[in-house]
């Protein structure tokens, strides 16, 4: 299954080298991370990391992921901490995540600084409510 944005551009090139990873064997979830990281998604990757000591690239908003391992994962986000909830989930269950720079997301901000830093302060409140989730 592959999730992103609507802003997202995705072609078959980057399509099938995000899920190369998954065909090959080496890995249940890829991420697709954007060429140039967002505010908000830099920050998620130093909080997973300071949490959970895994350092993501970029983890951007495009995944692909085995339909097994998302069953696995017991996602039960509905709003917009659901990439967060993703990671945190794969990290804690030892789902094999691969990195990847294949696919670009517009880079038109939506909302400017003041929406990222309310972005970033709800992805420290999911990041620190899956860390405490059984």
């Amino acid at each position: 299954m592959v999730f992103a944005p609507p802003t997202a551009r995705l072609d078959v090139q980057r399509l099938r080298r995000l899920l190369a990873p998954i065909d090959s064997g080496e890995a249940e979830l890829t991420i697709g991370g954007a060429p140039a990281a967002q505010l908000r998604d830099r920050a998620v990757g130093r909080l997973i990391d300071a949490v959970y000591g895994h350092r993501f690239g970029r983890p951007g908003p495009i995944r692909a992921i085995r339909y097994p391992a998302l069953v696995a994962l017991g996602m039960s986000d509905r709003g917009d901490g659901w990439d967060v909830e993703m990671l945190v989930r794969a990290l804690r269950l030892g789902v094999g995540i691969v990195g990847s720079s294949c696919t670009s997301v517009d880079p038109r901000p939506t909302g400017g600084v003041k929406a990222a830093c309310a972005a970033g302060g709800r992805s420290l409140f999911h990041i620190l409510r899956h860390a405490t989730v059984r």
